[in-house]
């Protein structure tokens, strides 16, 4: 997958596009997630991308996200944020 290419599932037809031509689907159903936006690959960064953008290390990525600092999401185990997530944490001052 290239920069800037999107992560896409087979959603059905009747799910409505979001910004960047993204379907959103909502996947609630039983568990009442609700709808979810699929983002853009290259907007999503690892613990080790936002480590090297803040200048910290790894391990205060992950203090940060225990402490509710940086708002994230998980893929099976592995924690993602989005860039917009990292820009308004330094906006607010870290």
């Amino acid at each position: 997958m290239g920069k800037g290419e999107v992560f896409r599932s087979s959603p059905p037809d009747s799910a409505p596009q979001g910004p960047y031509g993204v379907q959103a689907l909502d996947l609630g159903g039983a568990r009442g997630v609700g709808p979810v936006r699929l983002v853009p690959v290259a907007e999503v960064l690892t613990v080790r991308e936002v480590a090297e953008v803040l200048k910290v290390s790894t391990a205060t990525v992950y203090a940060m996200v225990e402490r509710g600092e940086l708002e994230h999401f998980r893929v099976s185990n592995s924690i993602r944020v989005r860039r917009a997530s990292v820009v308004a944490l330094t906006e607010r001052g870290l």
